[in-house]
């Protein structure tokens, strides 16, 4: 009875294990129809049926014909560059996955998606206009240009209302302001330093002239305004940007054509962003700078030089940027900054300036090549004692700008 039993149990075991494989065995060795890569002969299994295929292909070989199989060299390709290994070379590797990528990529799928995950900071950097070739990825599947660099023309024209044009602190005086711009930025392609830093070298010239509606300070306050700045931009990993630039800029008054002065100044600049969401982005930035300066004097006053405007200045600003619309061509930034100026030389020695802004501006990039912007930007001035006895009605002031730009720009 006992043995009657255990045959039983047996039995059982044979049917509830043995049989379901040999059953699943002969399933997959009776293949109806054409097979995956019969189908499509460039075809990837994927998951688990790779496995599945590799070890049908071994059995083949070691008994039919010999030869090598796709799937064979699929997973030959797959051992030989892995995606990700625990190495001194893991960028070296993923760098090779991007390389070897099969088909069409995200964005040429879909172009106006937005990456999530670590993705998305390149979508940013892409959406703000970094220079072309910036992300190593692209550069192995982009044809370069024939020309070794980047050029990029643009032009504005900002009007704005502000009830303070004297920047003083009593009898504050309105009037309207128009300003145009006009200029270039020449940069060259993108120079890879090391391993992780990009450096993109650039030129920028910039001229303005700013017209002032109200007739009582117009020829005194109407400007012709110039600048060329050369910049090193160092483009670090996670989203950092180091600044190293020398620019020289000048001012001559319009109604006479007479040079104010002109500055020669370095700078350094770091700037961060922080991706908050899919379309909010933190921009971080601070930058020191001396200004050496040199002004036209016309008489000869006591305790008045040339170059009183030598300064120290450090500037620190916050900008949170919301990405609106389906394609993100609006923008909202509101930010707030502060820039503190420390006076080097002569009389004006010692003295400190601190200005206060805090700004909102909407920009709607109604194409590719043309922007309208609307603005509010508040600004307040403090000095210190020596300040106060200085600049008399100027020390301290608060002025309120409000208006709006269009801006046109085409890069070749």
């Amino acid at each position: 009875m006992k043995n009657s039993f255990s045959s039983y149990i047996l039995f059982g075991v044979y049917f509830s294990v043995c049989v379901p494989i040999t059953l699943f065995s002969k399933s997959f060795e009776n293949w109806v129809g054409l097979r995956p890569d019969e189908i499509i002969p460039s075809v990837k299994p994927l998951g688990s049926l790779a496995e599945r295929y590799k070890e049908k292909e071994k059995e083949k070989t070691s008994s039919g014909p010999t030869g090598k199989s796709l799937f064979q060299e699929a997973d030959k390709d797959k051992s030989s560059k892995p995606l990700f290994v625990k190495s001194s070379q893991d960028s070296e590797a993923l760098n090779l996955s991007n390389e070897n990528w099969v088909g069409l990529k995200p964005l040429q799928m879909i172009p106006q998606a937005i990456p999530l995950g670590s993705m998305k900071d390149r979508n940013f950097n892409k959406a703000f206009s970094y220079p072309l070739g910036f992300e190593k990825a692209e550069k192995s599947t982009e044809k370069l240009s024939s020309i070794p660099f980047n050029l990029s023309l643009f032009a504005s024209s900002r009007i704005y209302q502000t009830n303070n044009v004297l920047r003083t602190r009593e009898s504050e005086l309105r009037s309207g302001v128009w300003e145009n711009t006009g200029g270039f930025s020449l940069a060259t392609k993108p120079l890879e330093v090391g391993r992780y830093v990009t450096l993109i070298p650039h030129l920028d010239f910039i001229m303005q002239w700013a017209n002032y509606g109200e007739e009582t300070v117009s020829d005194l306050l109407d400007y012709r305004f110039g600048m060329v700045l050369g910049n090193l931009d160092f483009y670090l990993p996670n989203d950092i940007l180091i600044k190293a630039g020398l620019e020289y800029n000048f001012l001559h008054s319009q109604y006479t054509g007479d040079r104010l002065f002109d500055a020669l100044a370095p700078s350094l600049s770091i700037e961060k962003i922080i991706s908050l969401s899919d379309s909010t982005f933190l921009m971080i930035d601070t930058q020191l700078k001396y200004s050496r300066t040199e002004r036209v004097l016309n008489f000869q006053a006591e305790n008045v030089f040339p170059d009183d405007g030598d300064n120290l200045q450090a500037n620190f600003n916050l900008n949170l940027i919301y990405l609106l619309g389906t394609e993100g061509q609006f923008m909202l930034m509101p930010g707030i900054g502060v820039s503190r100026s420390e006076y080097l030389k002569n009389a004006q020695d010692g003295r400190v300036d601190v200005m206060l802004y805090a700004g909102l501006s909407g920009t709607w990039q109604a194409t590719d090549w043309m922007s309208l912007q609307l603005f509010s930007n508040y600004s307040q001035m403090f000095t210190n004692t020596l300040g106060k006895e200085l600049l008399g009605l100027s020390a301290g002031y608060k002025a309120l700008d409000i208006g709006g730009s269009i801006t046109v720009q085409h890069s070749f």
